[in-house]
């Protein structure tokens, strides 16, 4: 890479609390993972096995043996805005569109009925490695105690919202409204 061939990020970014709830019952399913026998989704709330601050902790390239600060949210957050393309899992169609549209993918395509029937079905009927769980009810005890833990996530998930709404409406020629939607 040089400063003419830049590299370039995509990123599907997931709510922190759904990703968080995700990631307990993928691991309560696991035969091979004992580290969640036994626990609710409470418990392992409560516990060292669940994470904190992952996105956080990630963009901002921070140890899980150091402790975040604020400069590290903003490094965060300058990360996803200077390199990286934005999707957002609860829009995952209007995500890979843009992300098509982005990389010339779509292009590639050249989508006869049969491939965009095929492609809809990959996006809203089956996407890859979903794995059915109850969800994490907003308001709920569990809740409560992921969005403690995982404070930092939650701020950089909302900038990441509003970054996902400002490059539908800078990079793509119909902009999208705060749904996703055009």
């Amino acid at each position: 890479f040089s400063d003419y061939y830049r590299g370039r990020v995509f990123s599907m970014l997931r709510h922190p609390i759904e990703r968080a709830g995700s990631l307990f019952y993928a691991m309560a399913d696991d035969p091979n993972n004992n580290k969640v026998v036994g626990m609710s989704l409470e418990d392992y709330a409560n516990s060292d096995v669940a994470e904190r601050n992952w996105m956080t902790r990630f963009l901002s390239n921070k140890p899980e043996t150091e402790d975040l600060t604020e400069e590290d949210v903003a490094v965060a957050k300058q990360v996803l805005r200077k390199k990286v393309l934005v999707g957002l899992l609860k829009y995952k169609g209007e995500s890979m569109r843009r992300f098509e549209e982005y990389f010339g993918w779509s292009s590639l395509m050249d989508r006869d009925e049969r491939t965009s029937e095929c492609h809809n079905q990959l996006l809203e009927w089956a996407w890859p490695s979903k794995h059915k769980h109850p969800a994490v009810r907003e308001g709920s005890e569990a809740w409560r105690i992921l969005s403690e833990r995982n404070d930092l996530d939650m701020e950089v998930y909302r900038f990441a919202e509003h970054l996902f709404e400002q490059q539908g409406q800078r990079l793509f020629s119909k902009p999208t409204n705060q749904f996703g939607r055009r």
